[in-house]
């Protein structure tokens, strides 16, 4: 079964056709990565994907089902706009974002502080999101995305403006993820 299916997808702005007949599946524990230049329609299909908008003509069937927001807790996103509160330490940013996904927050700082200090951001968990460089705050989002453990990770855009080193730090966590059978998908 795949985790996500789409069949002839189509989406249209106002007489612009941003998505046109798209197709493709994607299985469990598999990285799909969705390729494409700027305006090719790649977030249009994430936000499909997540019921944020609803497709022209065409189908999405999500974990078994069309997309609908109760999946919301076996899904993980990151958006391409990076959503944190410059004030908020790192772990009160994981705890906030796995609270949205029904975890408690005591589960949320517990497997919070076990991700920042598996990958070397320990001493960063009190740190404010503002203090912390661009590759830790944007790791720090990405545990936010997988805390909760979903069974889906969308990723928009994941590795944008990040150096190097912190690319490859972040590719080794997504691996991780599809090894524990998540599967993943990442536009870029």
């Amino acid at each position: 079964m795949s985790v996500l299916k789409i069949s002839n997808l189509v989406k249209r702005f106002e007489g612009v056709v941003a998505v046109d007949d798209l197709s493709f599946s994607v299985s469990p524990g598999e990285i799909f990565g969705f390729l494409g230049g700027n305006g090719a329609g790649k977030t249009t299909t994430l936000r499909m994907v997540l019921d944020i908008i609803r497709p022209t003509s065409g189908t999405i069937s999500v974990l078994g089902s069309p997309p609908d927001r109760r999946n919301a807790q076996a899904i993980g996103f990151l958006p391409e706009e990076r959503g944190l509160y410059a004030g908020m330490s790192a772990i009160d940013t994981i705890v906030y974002f796995a609270r949205l996904k029904g975890m408690t927050a005591a589960d949320a700082r517990r497997e919070g502080l076990v991700l920042l200090e598996r990958f070397g951001l320990g001493n960063f968990a009190k740190t404010t999101v503002d203090k912390l460089s661009k590759g830790m705050a944007q790791t720090v989002q990405l545990f936010g995305t997988i805390v909760h453990e979903p069974r889906l990770i969308v990723l928009d855009e994941p590795f944008s403006g990040l150096d190097a080193i912190n690319q490859e730090k972040l590719e080794a966590l997504i691996r991780a993820q599809a090894d524990d059978g998540v599967t993943i998908l990442f536009s870029t």
